[in-house]
C-alpha cells in the first residue's frame, strides 16, 4: 500500500504537465511564426523598394492650343461656309459678315476723296495760272463714272466761271486805268498850247510894259495883259495837278489789281492748304474702311478642326471682341496637358518619365503609353468652376510610343490618367511617413 502510493506521488505531477508544456510549445511556435511573419514583413518593407508615382489628370492637347478667332469691330453674319467639326486649310474662308454698312462707308469716303482730289487739282490750276485744269490720272481713269464726272464737270464750271470773273474785275480797272491815260494824254495836249500861249503873252508884255515906260501905250493894256499871263499860268497849273491826279487814280487802280490778285492767291493757297489735310485725314479713313472690309472675310489662320462655333444662322449677331470659333491645329505635335495638385507638384520635375492612360478608349485594350515631362507652369492655376488649384504640366509624347496607339483617332480635348514617376521607394517609407506626418502636425497643434 505504501508503494503504492509512492509511485502514485512520483507519477502524477508528470501527467498532469504535459498538456501545458504542450500548450506552452504551441505559443511559443505561434510567437515564433508571428515575430518571424512580422519581421519578414518588416524585412521586406525595408529591403523591397517600389516605382512612386504623382497621378494627375490630364487631357491631350497640341502644342501651340487651339486658335480663338475674334472679330475687331463685330458686324452680322452674312455667309457661312463651314460647320462644326469641319476641317479647314490654312487661309480658307470661313465666313463673310455682311458687308452693307462697310460698303457704304467706304462708298461715303471715296467720294469724299475724289470730290477733293478734283479741287486740290483745281486750285492748283488756279494757283498756278493754267488754263484748264489737269487732274490725275486716278480721275481720269474714272470719268465714266457719273458721280466722277459730275465731279469733274462741276471744278471745271468753278474754275472758268472764277477765272473769268477775275478777268472782268481785272479788265474793268484796266479800262479806268485807259481812260486815265487819255484823260492825262488830252491835259499834256492842253498844257502845251497853255505853254505856247502863255510864252506869247510873256513876250508881248514884256513888249508892251518897255512901250508903257515910254508912255507909248495906256497901263490899262499892260493890266490887262498881265491878266491874261496870270489866267494861263493857273491854267497850266491847274491841268499839272490834274495829271498827277490821275497819275495817282492809275497807280491807285494797278495796285487793285495787284492786291486783288494777291488776295486771290492768299484765299487758294489757304484753300489748298485745307483740302490737303482733309485728303490726308480721308486716305486714312479709307485706309482703315478697306481693312475693314476685308476683315468681313475671317479666313482660317492655320490649317485645323472647326469646334466651339458660337454663330450658325445667316443674319446673326457676332459681338466685337467675342470668340466665333476655335480652331484646332492638325500639324501640331500633340501633347498632354496634366493637372499636378501643389501638394505633389514638390516632386515633379522636367525630364521626369510619365504613364499615360487614355481614358477615353476602352482601357482593356488600349496600351498604355509613355510621355516626359517638358515644362511645369511657374504658378498655380485656379479653376473656379471645380473650385481646386494646379500646376499645368506639359507632357511630350515621342513619335514611338504614338504608333502604340496608331489605330486610334487620339483627338485633342481627349482625357487621360497621368502617372508622373518619382523614383524608386522603400515600402517601408509609404508605412511610416504618414505617421511621422501625423506626429509632426501634433506637435505642432500642442
Amino acid at each position: 500500500m505504501t508503494q503504492l502510493t509512492t509511485e502514485l506521488k512520483t507519477t502524477s505531477p508528470t501527467k498532469a504537465t504535459a498538456p501545458a508544456d504542450r500548450m506552452r510549445g504551441q505559443i511559443i511556435f505561434g510567437l515564433l511564426v508571428v515575430v518571424l511573419m512580422f519581421g519578414g514583413i518588416a524585412g521586406w518593407t525595408i529591403r523591397t523598394k517600389i516605382e512612386g508615382a504623382v497621378v494627375a489628370p490630364g487631357m491631350v492637347a497640341v502644342e501651340s492650343n487651339r486658335k480663338t478667332l475674334q472679330h475687331l469691330e463685330g458686324g452680322i453674319l452674312g455667309e457661312l461656309f463651314v460647320k462644326e467639326g469641319d476641317y479647314a486649310e490654312a487661309g480658307q474662308l470661313l465666313m463673310r459678315l455682311d458687308d452693307t454698312l462697310s460698303e457704304a462707308n467706304l462708298a461715303i469716303v471715296v467720294n469724299q476723296q475724289n470730290d477733293l482730289t478734283a479741287q486740290r487739282a483745281r486750285l492748283t490750276a488756279e494757283l498756278t495760272d493754267q488754263e484748264a485744269v489737269a487732274y490725275p490720272a486716278s480721275l481720269v481713269e474714272r470719268r465714266q463714272e457719273s458721280e466722277v464726272a459730275e465731279m469733274i464737270e462741276a471744278q471745271d464750271q468753278l474754275f472758268t466761271a472764277r477765272r473769268e470773273a477775275r478777268a472782268a474785275e481785272a479788265n474793268a480797272v484796266r479800262q479806268r486805268i485807259a481812260a486815265f491815260s487819255e484823260q492825262i494824254k488830252g491835259l499834256k495836249q492842253q498844257g502845251g498850247a497853255v505853254t505856247k500861249e502863255l510864252k506869247l503873252s510873256r513876250d508881248e508884255l514884256a513888249v508892251l510894259e518897255d512901250l508903257r515906260k515910254r508912255e507909248l501905250v495906256p497901263v490899262t493894256r499892260v493890266l490887262e495883259l498881265q491878266r491874261s499871263v496870270a489866267r494861263l499860268e493857273g491854267q497850266r497849273a491847274g491841268g499839272r495837278a490834274q495829271i498827277a491826279s490821275l497819275k495817282a487814280q492809275i497807280h491807285e487802280a494797278e495796285a487793285q489789281i495787284a492786291g486783288a490778285e494777291k488776295d486771290f492767291r492768299e484765299e487758294v493757297s489757304r484753300d489748298l492748304t485745307t483740302v490737303q489735310a482733309q485728303l490726308y485725314t480721308l486716305i486714312s479713313q479709307r485706309a482703315a474702311a478697306e481693312d475693314r472690309m476685308e476683315r468681313g472675310e475671317i479666313r482660317a489662320p492655320q490649317a485645323g478642326r472647326i469646334l466651339d462655333l458660337r454663330v450658325h444662322t445667316r443674319g446673326g449677331v457676332i459681338i466685337a471682341g467675342e470668340p466665333i470659333m476655335d480652331i484646332v491645329p492638325s500639324d501640331d505635335e500633340l501633347v498632354l496637358m496634366a493637372q499636378v495638385p501643389p501638394s505633389d507638384v514638390d516632386r515633379v520635375s522636367a525630364g521626369q518619365a510619365a504613364t499615360i492612360r487614355l481614358t477615353a478608349f476602352n482601357q482593356d485594350t488600349t496600351p498604355e503609353i509613355t510621355g516626359q515631362v517638358r515644362t511645369i507652369s511657374a504658378d498655380s492655376v485656379y479653376d473656379q468652376a471645380n473650385d481646386t488649384s494646379f500646376y499645368r504640366t506639359q507632357i511630350s509624347i515621342p513619335k514611338s510610343e504614338l504608333s502604340k496607339i496608331a489605330g486610334l483617332q487620339l483627338l485633342p480635348g481627349m482625357p487621360a490618367e497621368i502617372l508622373i514617376k518619382t523614383g524608386e521607394r522603400q515600402v517601408i517609407s509609404y508605412l511610416i511617413k504618414p505617421l511621422l506626418d501625423s506626429f509632426a502636425r501634433t506637435f505642432r497643434d500642442d
